[in-house]
């Protein structure tokens, strides 16, 4: 047959093989090269009975091209069998030597994972990649470290394999051998240079892996090959953490013997010792304590290993740390002792330990707690007859000043407060809010907890420093059943709190429905007013609760009763636009023009906050339209002073006075003008308002804009006719506010419009002089640019250079100066 060229990997055939079978290297050949005659030495030996015809037989009917549904090829399947004659005439029939399958695996990779050492010499010899990779980045040389293949991780190595190859994660070959504790694979490995510190992505080394899978022997083998003994991954971890972490006895002998530190910190600050706590290792932690580690040493957390073996109820460990010295009281960084970590875990036999121990059945972390409220709190009913029965004091308060009881009603735990009653615990315990543990189950919905506190005594009405009781929280919470079991133990449904809210004010504010329904069958008073003069009814409506509105108006409440601002129910759903409300109190009978206080209407308040929709539905029930309020504003004054057009055009449309006037005689288009709504303006004056209507100070709508600098304003006001020279009761005109109050852009709006640039008012000022008189420069230079009068003299003789010099605009001065005044 024909044998494939030995220069597959680059290498000569060597001319000469001795006739008596014994191959001698010559003194240019490498060993490499020797390597690669000897495979093909070994392989033609293998393969002498693979001739043509032979293969052609073998190969008859067979499809090169076939894979099977994990991706083989037919070369992957010879090499699964270990079939040295296959792969030859496979490959002598020219098919694919990198084939690979859908895990990345080459046939000499399936070679190496089944440590198949003539099919890895037969593929080698044919030229295949040594260095080829899978999906997770693994080369031949890493599977067989694993594996402990060493013949097949020998003939990679010699071919050329990269000893320190890593994979996808930075792993190389030494730590697959660690992992699986392969010391002859290892020994090879390191004997071709292997680095025995080589670290992954996370820090791991081979050390670290040996050290974790308890391979006491590879470990030894790596500290004599020069492996640091305290190497940290990137968490800190040493290998004496491993050993730590699995309980691998004869290791830590190991690490120990070579002077590992017992008290390397990772980055969290813990120890090895730490490490053997948290899982239970009696026996490491032994070794480490005898080696000397510290026993109260803290991570970053103040957890001591004493800590972290509570945590975990790990008794046996507890107790060597304990013999060891360690502090039973020790606080971590929240002022928690072992006592409270117990507690908290419900471990019933640690906490035993710890009292035994001398442990603190009363001391308090940060926030006050005590074991004791730890154990309340997570429902730990046996723990807690532990700490009592150790004298722990069963009304002790933290720093919001609940007691145990306080938190096992908060929870809801109803065995552990039965303990608590039983242990002489107050009932009626306050907190720094004044709330009772009844308090705190009605805020819950804990009715079983909220019976056994009433019948141990609970004060049904006892109020809290915002004169809540009981009964306003379960309420505010929506809790129906603890609701219930108060009122049936006399709780007052009508009790104010400090802002004189009643609890049916709060199922209202609220909104539920239920809670109304169970308080008003109660005597619930459907028309009582909190401080501000709200009744239930002003509650709903403003939170637009309408079917609470409903059942109030059913339990007769009064549609139009007022608060101390005058306002109605009606007024407060206008005043948030809660239209399906409106609708219901309007049914009712509820009073469309109802006036607060101040004389405004629902129809004033939902025009002055923009609902179109509440305006309609007032208008719909027949609501004036031009209502005045005591200041002489109507609705449509309210519109436009926040710029709702929409609700103006609905006004107008329905008879809104565009010319109505206040008690300054200012109109609509005033207060819209005032407050720069131009599209409100141009809206008032396509309904015909008059666009120079005066006011008391005889000021038309473009004094308005001029004064506040809204030029838009301005210019719609011109463009519909606005007289740009119209006096005031002083003789100012547009231009003189704007000269005054420096806006440049309303001024040339006005000069544009043709408007006079010296018009005198009654004290003989022109527009320059108010402009002096502020110092506005820039608006100065438009006005002598349009002609302005420099040397205009008022009614005292004073000329605008007298105005600016007398307040002391120095820069004002040198422009009219400049203009040769």
């Amino acid at each position: 047959m024909g044998m494939p060229a030995l220069g597959g990997n680059g290498v000569s055939r060597p001319s000469v093989v001795p006739a008596h079978g014994h191959l001698r290297r010559s003194p240019d050949m490498s060993p490499r090269n020797f390597w690669l005659l000897l495979c093909g030495v070994l392989v033609l030996a293998s393969a002498a009975a693979c001739t043509s015809e032979l293969c052609a037989a073998r190969l008859a009917d067979v499809d090169l091209q076939y894979m099977d549904e994990d991706g083989n090829s037919r070369l992957h399947i010879a090499v699964w069998n270990d079939d040295l004659l296959t792969i030859q005439c496979i490959l002598t029939a020219g098919a694919s030597i990198e084939a690979q399958n859908n895990q990345g695996w080459t046939p000499l990779y399936a070679a190496a994972v089944d440590g198949n050492t003539g099919a890895v010499r037969a593929l080698l010899f044919a030229g295949a990649d040594v260095s080829v990779q899978d999906d997770k980045g693994w080369t031949p040389l890493h599977t067989t470290a694993l594996e402990g293949h060493v013949e097949a991780t020998q003939a990679l190595l010699v071919a050329g394999a990269q000893v320190n190859e890593t994979d996808a994660d930075g792993t190389t070959p030494l730590y697959m051998a660690a992992l699986a504790g392969n010391t002859d694979v290892a020994n090879l490995l390191i004997d071709f240079d292997a680095q025995v510190d080589a670290q992954d992505e996370d820090g791991w080394a081979p050390l670290h892996g040996a050290a974790g899978e308890g391979h006491a022997e590879f470990a030894n083998l790596l500290l004599v090959a020069g492996a640091d003994v305290n190497l940290r991954n990137v968490q800190g971890m040493t290998p004496l953490h491993e050993t730590a972490m699995h309980g691998t006895m004869e290791v830590t002998e190991v690490l120990l013997g070579a002077s590992a530190d017992v008290d390397a910190q990772n980055i969290d600050n813990g120890t090895p010792l730490y490490t053997a706590a948290s899982h239970g290792h009696t026996a490491v932690a032994n070794l480490l304590l005898a080696a000397g580690a510290q026993v109260d040493a803290q991570n970053v957390n103040g957890w001591s290993p004493l800590h972290t073996a509570v945590w975990e109820g790990h008794t046996e460990v507890m107790e060597v740390l304990l013999a060891a010295g360690a502090n039973v009281d020790a606080p971590d960084t929240e002022g928690w002792t072992t006592l409270h970590t117990a507690a908290w875990q419900g471990h019933i036999d640690v906490a035993k330990v710890l009292l035994v121990a001398g442990g603190d059945a009363d001391a308090q972390d940060d926030t006050g707690w005590t074991p004791l409220h730890r154990a309340a709190g997570e429902g730990h009913t046996e723990v807690a007859k532990v700490l009592l029965v150790a004298e722990a004091q069963v009304d002790m308060q933290d720093t919001d000043g609940w007691t145990p009881l306080h938190t096992a009603a908060w929870q809801g735990h109803i065995d552990v407060a039965e303990v608590l009653l039983a242990g002489g615990a107050q009932v009626n315990a306050q907190d720094v809010d004044n709330g009772t543990p009844l308090y705190t189950a009605a805020s819950h919905g804990h009715t079983a907890v909220a019976n056994l506190l009433l019948a141990a005594g609970a004060q049904v009405d006892a109020q809290n420093v915002n004169g809540w009781s009981p009964l306003h929280t379960a309420v505010w919470e929506g809790h129906t059943e603890v609701m219930e079991v108060l009122l049936a133990a006399g709780a007052n449904v009508d009790a104010p709190d400090t802002e004189g809210w009643t609890t049916l004010h709060t199922a209202a504010w609220q909104g539920h429905i239920d809670v109304a329904e169970v308080l008003l069958a109660a005597g619930g008073d459907a028309d009582a007013q909190d401080n501000t003069g709200w009744t239930p009814l002003h509650r709903a409506a403003g939170e637009g609760h309408t079917e609470v509105a409903k059942v109030l108006l059913v339990a007769e409440a009064q549609v139009d009763m007022q608060d101390t601002d005058g306002w109605t129910p009606l007024h407060t759903a206008a005043w948030q636009g809660h239209i399906d409300v409106a609708e219901v109190l309007l049914a009712a009978g509820g009073d469309a023009d109802a006036q607060d206080n101040t004389g405004w209407t629902p129809l004033h308040r939902a025009a002055g906050e923009g609902h179109a929709e509440f305006a309609k539905a007032l208008l719909a029930a027949e609501a004036q339209v031009n209502p005045q309020a005591h200041d002489g504003w109507i609705p449509l004054h309210t519109a436009v002073w926040q710029g709702h057009t929409e609700v103006a055009e609905i006004l107008l449309a329905a008879g809104g006075d565009a010319d109505a006037q206040d008690v300054d005689n200012g109109t609509p288009l005033h207060t819209a003008a005032s407050h720069g709504h131009a599209a409100a303006v141009d809206l008032l004056l396509a309904a015909g308002a008059q666009v120079d209507a005066q006011n008391n100070g005889n000021w038309t709508p473009l004094h308005m804009a001029a004064w506040q600098g809204y030029t838009e304003v301005a210019a719609v006001l011109l463009a519909a006719g606005g007289d740009a020279d119209a006096q005031d009761d002083t003789g100012w005109t547009p231009l003189h506010r704007a000269a005054g109050e420096g806006h440049t852009e309303v001024a040339k709006v006005l000069l544009a419009a043709e408007a006079q640039v010296n018009p005198q008012a009654r004290d003989g000022w022109i527009p320059l002089h108010t402009a002096a008189w502020q110092g506005h420069t820039e608006v100065a230079a438009v006005l002598l640019a349009a002609g302005g009068d420099a040397d205009a003299q008022d009614d005292t003789g004073w000329t605008p250079l007298h105005r600016a010099a007398g307040e002391g605009h120095a820069e004002f001065a040198k422009v009219l100066l400049a203009a040769e005044a």
